[in-house]
């Protein structure tokens, strides 16, 4: 579309626009403004120009035109509430409710709509319904900047099968484009509805928490309505709870009536208990007393709740010679089983996976042969916990272990006995003699819970002391002052004086006095 002015200068001038020399308008030139002529080109080459005929002096002068191009005008969604990414509120409704159409026209040229313009579309089933397109109105705004128009539409027909788009030109015929002029599924008519409640905890969404762990009671809720007053058919409304995709054992569960007339709102409510899992899903589902299905955004699959899992725990089982490890004796023959103990408990009383706890037994920083190997538990009550059991024989060496569990959900254990611990030596045929004392793992890093072995033998049962001197001959502790057994007895040290602190890196004395035994051995301690 084009444009084409030209100034008169007094009453009497007169204008003349043609095309190849055909007169296309004509018309006298005032003071009050430029004259103008929009002209639609047709196709071919074209000659254009003005003849101005001067009034006083008779004169014509040819003018050739000068073209102005008119820029197309935009339709946008109106950003207001609810109509950021559509044109029409409320998306879902009863039958002969009033729906609210609204679109943002703007012409940055500042060009008004042609009359008649905006219009309205509105299909069912593909086709325009009765009296479609219908003309908008303008509620507010600026062309150049945005004016949003409005048209309110009962309707009348049930069906999910509506669609809408927009149209609008410019008075000088430019055609609107951008999305709100592509057909839009929408909006949905129905007999029966399915809402959120509105009640705390459920103004967005069904289910209240939308987080917690399996022990948790997980509600949902949604507001049925019919606009007969007429209860939903048998079974419904359902809800649909889905893990991973798939609907979980039970569902869909028939909801429960709480409260309300169906007219305007009844609650209806489900409690379930579930498993610890992120990747729960839900959605509503009712049909009416004659199987029309319900409509409203409870129907769209929605992702919650999330479930968490508490954790299991593994610790020293409390029993005599297993206070603060998990294995006796610590320094055995090759002949003598190591008998390895922890204690396995869990909140929500869920029982180990299958194939745990666990026992990592490593020689020299390696997996020794048959690692890791399988505990047995004893009982079921996981909250309070479980002793879990293995005895193995080991070759002659140096050992380190540690515990391993995983619960059914997969949830790891931590504590003490997931922790890497050394301290525990097979002496195969290397046992010491009757009243005499051995020292394994002579040199030690306590800062790596690394601890030293001692060992001595007393062929009966004697008053013992064994105690640990710095290399100035100052006492640092006192590891034991008591009775020995008939035959192997085993101290360790850890590397600790009297007063629970590290000892510094050096060369320390351990004594052993009673039962016929009075020797002292040498540790290296490395910090």
């Amino acid at each position: 579309m084009y444009y084409y002015r030209y100034p008169g200068s007094a009453y009497g001038d007169q204008l003349s626009f043609y095309d190849n020399e055909t007169l296309v308008y004509a018309l006298p030139y005032t003071y009050t403004s430029w004259r103008q002529k929009a002209y639609a080109i047709p196709a071919g080459s074209h000659s254009l120009k003005w003849n101005y005929y001067d009034g006083n002096g008779g004169s014509v002068t040819a003018i050739d035109c000068v073209s102005v191009s008119n820029s197309q005008p935009s339709l946008l969604w109106t950003g207001e509430t609810n109509y950021s990414a559509s044109g029409v509120q409320p998306p879902v409704d009863f039958a002969n409710n009033s729906f609210a159409f609204r679109v943002k026209y703007i012409d940055t040229e500042g060009d008004a709509p042609a009359s008649g313009y905006p219009k309205l579309h509105v299909m069912k089933d593909g086709a325009e319904i009765l009296g479609s397109p219908f003309t908008m109105s303008i509620v507010y705004g600026a062309h150049d900047t945005g004016a949003i128009y409005n048209y309110t539409l009962a309707l009348t027909s049930i069906g999910t099968d509506y669609t809408y788009y927009f149209e609008a030109q410019d008075i000088f015929g430019g055609v609107a484009a951008n999305f709100p002029s592509a057909p839009k599924a929408g909006p949905g008519v129905y007999k029966a509805l399915i809402n959120w409640t509105g009640e705390t905890g459920y103004m967005t969404g069904g289910v209240n928490p939308e987080s917690g762990d399996r022990n948790a009671s997980y509600i949902y809720r949604i507001k049925f309505s019919d606009s007969d007053n007429v209860a939903p058919a048998a079974g419904f409304p359902k809800l649909h709870i889905k893990q991973g995709g798939a609907e979980i054992s039970g569902s869909p569960f028939t909801m429960n009536y709480v409260s309300g007339a169906y007219n305007t709102g009844a609650i209806y409510s489900y409690t379930k208990n579930l498993m610890p899992g992120t990747n729960y899903t839900y959605y509503f589902e009712a049909q009416d007393a004659v199987a029309a299905s319900a409509g409203g955004s409870p129907t769209t699959e929605i992702s919650a709740p999330s479930v968490s899992n508490q954790l299991p725990g593994l610790a020293w089982t409390g029993e005599t010679n297993y206070l603060n490890d998990g294995v006796c004796p610590k320094v055995a023959s090759s002949s003598t089983p190591s008998i390895f103990r922890a204690k396995y408990s869990d909140p929500d009383n869920d029982a180990p996976a299958a194939g745990y706890p666990k026992l990592y037994v490593k020689k020299g920083g390696a997996q020794a042969p048959g690692s890791p190997f399988l505990l047995t538990c004893a009982g079921t009550d996981y909250i309070g916990g479980v002793i879990c059991n293995l005895s193995e024989v080991l070759g002659s060496g140096e050992y380190s272990y540690r515990f391993e569990a995983f619960d059914i959900y997969n949830g790891l254990a931590s504590g003490a006995p997931a922790n890497e611990a050394g301290g525990l030596v097979s002496i195969g045929t290397d046992l010491p003699a009757a009243q005499e004392v051995k020292v394994y793992h002579g040199v030690f890093k306590p800062g790596q819970d690394e601890k030293t072995n001692i060992s001595f033998n007393t062929p009966a049962p004697a008053a013992v002391t064994v105690t640990v001197y710095n290399n100035i001959g100052r006492k640092v502790k006192e590891l034991y002052r008591g009775g020995s057994s008939t035959g192997l007895n085993l101290i360790q040290w850890d590397g600790r004086d009297d007063a629970g602190a590290r000892v510094s890196s050096g060369v320390y004395t351990i004594k052993i006095e009673g039962g016929g035994i009075n020797q002292s051995k040498r540790v290296v301690v490395v910090r």
